[in-house]
């Protein structure tokens, strides 16, 4: 019995010879036993995820880093101008308030803190939800393409919160509103409302839009995949009444529209020589969200009483139901006339229809 104790005893002394395992080891393994117990993890399972966090953290890079990369990375895509001052401007706020944190280290809390905590600049109350979704919309793609990279193994921006869509009003305006809207308008911008109003492009579509795709002897608007929302080509008719706004004004190619900032200041001058309010302490009647697309799509579904074709025109491929949802409010035929026969030698003398 003596033997086979000491012959046990020198194994264990050689085995912990072997293992080289420290006193502040074994202190360790007993202080942290009961907690990786508690936590369903072994003690293999648990130095395999700190390794692994630690080997991400390590091959990662700082948010100010991946922002520029990432920025630089859409740059050479060629992306619109408008799609890229959005992504500077919002990742760029993101690096400024991250800037020199690890990527890697970045948690759903930290963006949920950040996104609630962002003001508007302008007056400085907290940004609205569709602006949130935006800037949700960027950290997604950011985090995304550092995955590619090997900067971070998950994407927690797709954990955060995202704030409900409100129920927008559909705004649709008057025959007697468009008309004035378009009379009071620049030369400058004129054209550019009048597509909006007559065939029914979004504001940054009609930005990008250029004469060239503008075709005034097959009546035909053909929208490149590059100019569109949802990045494939469409094609729109151009009714009599938007050739005769066109016509004066149409050139071989060049810009349609301004840009910019000089967008923003010509369409403004138009809405408040038109009654409508311009910024919040001016005077007039409130302008809605999309109210030339609104129009354009409530007055020809009344008048042509082709939903199919509209949709499409509108980019919304096989899916009427979209206009019904977001576009259309029920305008009489009479109103439908009324806006329909709005010509340049007219504009003014519209009979006022609400």
């Amino acid at each position: 019995a003596v033997a086979f104790a000491e012959e046990k005893q020198a194994e264990l002394v050689s085995a912990g010879v072997n293992l080289s395992i420290s006193h502040e080891e074994k202190t360790v393994v007993n202080e942290y036993r009961q907690r990786l117990s508690d936590a369903g993890l072994s003690l293999r399972q648990a130095l395999v995820n700190a390794l692994d966090e630690h080997n991400t953290a390590v091959s990662s890079v700082t948010v100010a880093q991946a922002v520029t990369e990432f920025t630089q990375l859409k740059e050479s895509m060629r992306l619109s101008e408008r799609a890229m001052s959005d992504t500077r401007s919002r990742l760029g706020r993101f690096a400024d308030d991250f800037g020199e944190r690890n990527l890697a280290t970045i948690t759903v809390k930290d963006l949920d803190r950040w996104l609630l905590s962002l003001k508007s600049v302008r007056t400085s109350e907290q940004i609205a939800p569709k602006t949130w979704r935006n800037y949700r919309t960027q950290l997604v793609m950011l985090f995304k393409q550092c995955i590619a990279w090997g900067y971070c193994e998950s994407n927690p921006a797709t954990l955060t919160q995202s704030p409900q869509k409100a129920d927008t009003a559909i705004t649709v305006l008057s025959p007697n509103e468009a008309a004035a809207l378009i009379a009071n308008a620049s030369e400058a911008i004129r054209p550019a409302i009048a597509i909006g109003l007559f065939a029914g492009c979004r504001v940054s579509e009609i930005q990008r839009l250029d004469w060239a795709e503008v075709n005034l002897e097959t009546d035909l608007i053909e929208l490149q995949s590059a100019v569109t929302k949802k990045k494939f080509r469409r094609i729109i008719s151009i009714r009599p009444n938007l050739k005769a706004w066109l016509l004066p004004y149409a050139k071989a190619s060049g810009a349609l529209s301004p840009r910019g900032g000089k967008w923003r200041s010509e369409f403004d001058k138009a809405k408040a020589s038109a009654g409508f309010a311009v910024g919040a302490t001016s005077k007039g009647k409130p302008w809605g969200q999309n109210a030339m697309r609104h129009s354009f799509a409530s007055y020809s579904l009344q008048a042509e009483q082709n939903p199919g074709r509209i949709a499409l025109e509108m980019g919304h491929r096989g899916s009427p139901q979209v206009l019904f949802d977001h576009y259309v409010t029920t305008r009489s035929p009479k109103q439908a006339e009324a806006y329909w026969s709005i010509m340049p030698e007219q504009a003014g003398n519209v009979v006022a229809m609400e």
